[in-house]
Parts: C-alpha cells; sequence; structure tokens
C-alpha cells in the first residue's frame, strides 16, 4: 500500500531505502537517475531526513553519499516513521477508530481543511478498490468486504507499531482484554508464546473495535468450530461477567465468532494431536499432512539433516496456509520481511532454498489456495524459522571451521581446553587435539587447520594463532570469536560472489570441502 503515499513520499522512502542496504558511497546522479529527479530535489531530501528522522545519520563526500543507521535501528523503524508522518494513513486510522464522524467533525481531529479531508478520501479509495473495501463520507466510515477490512488493519497495526505499544488503549480496556484472552488460551489449551500472543492481542483488539461498531463477518467466513472446546459458553457467565462491561461486549457465541474467527475457524488446530484427529476424517487434510510428511522426510533425506520437532512443523505449516489471510504477518504496506529473509537464505543455500520454495509451490496446490508470492514467501519463512536448528546444520554444512588445539605441559590439558572451547564457541568450529610428533607445529601454520590454539606462545606471525596461558580467559574467546567470524565472512562472500558469478554448483562443493 505504498501507493497511499504522495509522490514526494514515495520518492523520498525508495531513496532511503536503497541507501539503507548500501554499505558504500553513490553519487546522488546515480540515485538521480534511479529515481528520475534532480540531484537538486535529492538535496532537499537529504535535508528534510536530517530534520526529521533521527534514526538516520548522513555522510557526504567527494565519493558521494552514505546513510548510516542508528544501533537497534533498520528499515522497519524508518518505515514506522514515514507510516506516522503519512496524512492519508492518519487519517484512515482515525477513521477507524472514530467511525461515523462527519467531514466537519473529522477537520477538529485531523486538523485537516474540508476540501482536503475529501480529496484524500478519493484519493485513498482509488487505492482501497484493489481490496474491495472504501471510506464513506458523512457519516465517514469503512465498508466493503469485512474480511479483507479487518486483514488491512492487522497488518497496518502490525507494521505501525511495535510489540511495547498498545494503540487501542484509548477504545480497549486492556486489562480486561488479557483477562477474556487468558480465558481463551486456557479453555482451547492453544499453544501461546510471546510472538503469538502478540499476533492474538492485535488481532483480537481490531475485531473488537469492528464488531462494537456494527460491522460482521459473514458465519461462512467464520466457520467456528469453537463448540468443540466449549459446548456452551453461557456455563462461564459468572467468571466474564466483570470483564465483559469494560469492554461494552458480551461474551457469547457471536463475540466468540467474531472475534476470535481466526483461531476458532474448523481450519485452524490448537495443536498436533488436534490436528490429526481431524485428518481422520477429512480427506483434504489427510492429503495436506501427508504432503507435509513426505516432502520434509525427502529434504531431510536429501541434505543429511535432522529435526527433532516434526509434529510442530507440521502443525505450523498447516495452520500458517490457513492463517494467511486472517493475520497481519503475510503481508506488508511497506517492508517485506518475508521476502528479505527468503532472499537472505538464498544467497547462502541456494540449492535448499530452490528445493524448498518448489516443495511449498506444491502445498499451495494441494491445499486449493491461490498462488501468490506473498504467500510462499510467507511459508518460507515459517517453515524455514520453525524447523529447529536448520540454519545451524546448514552452515555446519558448507562453512565448517577446523581448529587444532595443542598443548606442550600434558594431553589432559588439550583435552581441557578442547572442552571449554566447544562449549563456548558452539557447533560452526570443529576442535581436534594435536597429537602429532612433528616438533615445530608452527611451519605448518595454515596447511590442515583454519585456527591454531595452544598453551605455548609461538614467534610465528600466523594471526590466526590464538595462545592460551592457561585456561581461555574473556579476551581469549573473544580473539576466537573474531577469527571465527573474519572466517565466517570471507567464506560467505566467496560463496556469494560464485553463486552470483553462474557457478552455484562449483561454490558449493568446493566450501563443502573448504578447510
Amino acid at each position: 500500500m505504498k501507493s497511499l503515499l504522495s509522490q514526494t513520499e514515495l520518492r523520498r522512502y525508495k531513496f532511503i531505502e536503497t541507501l539503507a542496504y548500501k554499505e558504500s558511497w553513490e553519487t546522488l546522479d546515480s540515485f538521480a537517475e534511479q529515481l528520475n529527479c534532480s540531484t537538486r530535489v535529492l538535496s532537499k531530501d537529504i535535508a528534510y531526513f536530517r530534520k526529521n528522522f533521527d534514526s538516520l545519520k548522513f555522510e557526504t563526500s567527494k565519493e558521494g553519499v552514505r546513510v548510516r543507521l542508528k544501533p537497534n535501528e533498520g528499515i522497519l523503524s524508518i518505515a514506522r516513521q514515514f507510516i506516522s508522518q503519512s496524512p492519508k494513513y492518519n487519517l484512515i486510522e482515525t477513521i477507524f477508530f472514530s467511525n461515523n464522524l462527519t467531514v466537519n467533525e473529522l477537520t477538529d481531529l485531523t486538523f485537516l481543511s474540508a476540501a482536503t479531508i475529501y480529496r484524500f478520501i478519493r484519493e485513498i479509495n482509488n487505492v482501497l478498490a484493489e481490496v474491495n473495501m472504501k471510506i464513506e463520507t458523512n457519516p465517514c466510515r469503512i465498508v466493503g468486504d469485512e474480511a479483507r477490512i479487518r486483514l488491512f488493519f492487522y497488518r497496518y497495526f502490525n507494521e505501525k507499531y511495535d510489540f511495547l505499544s498498545y494503540p487501542f488503549a484509548e477504545h480497549i480496556d486492556e486489562e480486561a482484554l488479557d483477562a477474556v484472552l487468558a480465558f481463551f488460551v486456557e479453555i482451547t489449551q492453544i499453544q501461546s508464546d510471546f510472538a503469538f500472543y502478540n499476533i492474538f492481542k492485535s488481532v483480537s483488539s481490531v475485531n473488537i473495535i469492528r464488531y462494537r461498531q456494527g460491522f460482521h463477518i459473514t458465519p461462512e467466513q467464520a466457520n467456528s468450530n469453537f463448540k468443540e472446546f466449549v459446548p456452551d459458553i453461557s456455563i462461564y457467565t459468572e467468571e466474564l461477567e466483570p470483564y465483559e462491561w469494560r469492554l461494552g461486549l458480551k461474551v457469547n457465541e457471536e463475540f466468540v465468532e467474531q472475534v476470535w474467527f481466526s483461531y476458532t475457524n474448523k481450519n485452524f488446530s490448537v495443536n498436533y494431536e488436534h490436528l490429526i484427529e481431524k485428518s481422520k476424517h477429512d480427506i483434504n487434510i489427510a492429503k495436506a499432512v501427508n504432503y507435509l510428511e513426505d516432502g520434509i522426510s525427502s529434504l531431510i533425506s536429501k541434505y543429511d539433516l535432522t529435526l527433532t520437532n516434526r509434529e510442530g512443523l507440521i502443525l505450523c505449516m498447516r495452520n500458517r496456509i490457513y492463517l494467511e489471510d486472517k493475520e497481519g504477518l503475510s503481508g506488508y504496506n511497506f517492508v517485506d520481511r518475508n521476502e528479505a529473509f527468503a532472499l537472505s537464505i538464498k544467497l547462502d543455500f541456494p540449492e535448499f532454498y530452490h528445493d524448498v520454495m518448489s516443495f511449498i509451490k506444491g502445498y499451495i496446490e494441494i491445499v486449493g489456495k491461490p498462488y501468490s508470492a506473498n504467500l510462499q514467501h510467507y511459508l518460507f519463512y515459517f517453515f524455514y524459522v520453525t524447523w529447529d536448528d536448520l540454519l545451524t546444520q546448514l552452515r555446519k554444512e558448507i562453512y565448517k571451521i577446523k581448529a587444532v588445539v595443542s598443548s606442550d605441559r600434558h594431553f589432559a590439558h588439550a583435552k581441557m581446553l578442547k572442552s571449554v572451547l566447544e562449549s563456548e564457541l558452539g557447533e560452526l568450529v570443529e576442535i581436534e587435539i594435536f597429537q602429532g610428533r612433528r616438533s615445530n607445529i608452527t611451519d605448518h601454520y595454515g596447511e590442515d587447520y583454519d585456527i591454531y590454539i595452544s598453551d605455548f606462545p609461538t614467534f610465528s606471525n600466523y594471526h590466526k594463532h590464538v595462545y592460551v596461558e592457561s585456561v581461555p580467559f574473556a579476551q581469549d574467546i573473544q580473539k576466537l570469536q573474531g577469527i571465527i567470524s573474519e572466517i565466517y565472512d570471507e567464506r560467505r562472500q566467496e560463496r556469494i560472489s560464485s553463486i552470483r558469478a553462474g557457478h552455484t554448483e562449483t561454490a558449493r562443493y568446493h566450501f563443502r570441502n573448504l578447510r
């Protein structure tokens, strides 16, 4: 929905987005050509950013321009600031919360003239028509396909506000909402972790606002199975009553259907056992589960992987393909985090990326969902991060670093060093104990191992030798971690260069055997 931005806002966003991902200098002439504007305009944009974006530090020289982001900031932080400063997005949010106001009443809330509000609404409606929604005037309210409207706002609030913010506080009693959500989690035994709860809370908040304003999801869209868990919700009336008046809603079957339809739909399973039970009575679910089982087994076999949470991965993939249009994680207004994640994996592991993307495309077909790149990247992200230790396993195969430990005092000392360093350095480093008979190991530095560790000093200038006096101290570990990062970055850059040059297979086998 970047098209809701003005031409100036869109140019500025594209400019800063490109700059944020560049490490090297680039001339304004180059950017001007890319953005179809003058260098004078870009100079004014830089002045604008310096004044209004505290997270950005611009550097200029005869070589061009580059930008540095403050620590703990990223492109998502920039996108949030653009959304916050966009008058059209702010107008949409105001109308979402203040349903049924006249244009004249909106002028007091937004500090915009009536003519500007009418113009903005016309321009917004031209964009929102693509998703079957629009803003009516006098009273001003958002109407159309209710499921699409809610999806738009799931994504909007997910992208504009971080998890520490609760933008619904003025409209929903947060303490009462938390209590009612805890009731839902307890009754259904849904798997609720930190990330899930934040998303669940945001989705529920959007749904409560719309439901309270009189907008409804159809029974066909809800397709609820809540009665599997609670045949009669009225038995909880006494328990829920203290919170109902604070929410301004009765927690009954209609509330459940309208507020929690994303998680009470018959296509959603609260746990793996629930999914398997449903697959016994639904051939389509059974087909999807079997496809996931076979595809995962094929990847394990081909790449010699281990998977300790197979059931959790299958449950995740089944639920995620259904939740694609019922949560805010699958789409975006500004930053496509799912695609960025997938492309970063593609750079490191192109063959694995290709196989998983093909597997996911087949899964979308099996389930009968319309294909989209958004859906494919969304499922790829959850497949990759849900598989326990997958990244570590793939990196270990390709980027394995070999280290050797030697002691001139006792073999048991070398064993102690090996044990301590393995616990500190993780699985990317394979550590051996030197057991040769060569009198001068330093003559062979760099031949057989990437890193040499000893409890005796040497006169060698080999920078990948680490001297440990007795036991590894913090500075020893830090030096080793620095060397490991250096080796890893060198190999990754060489591999990426080989891949980009079209030598994928050569690169893969080269780095698999590189020691």
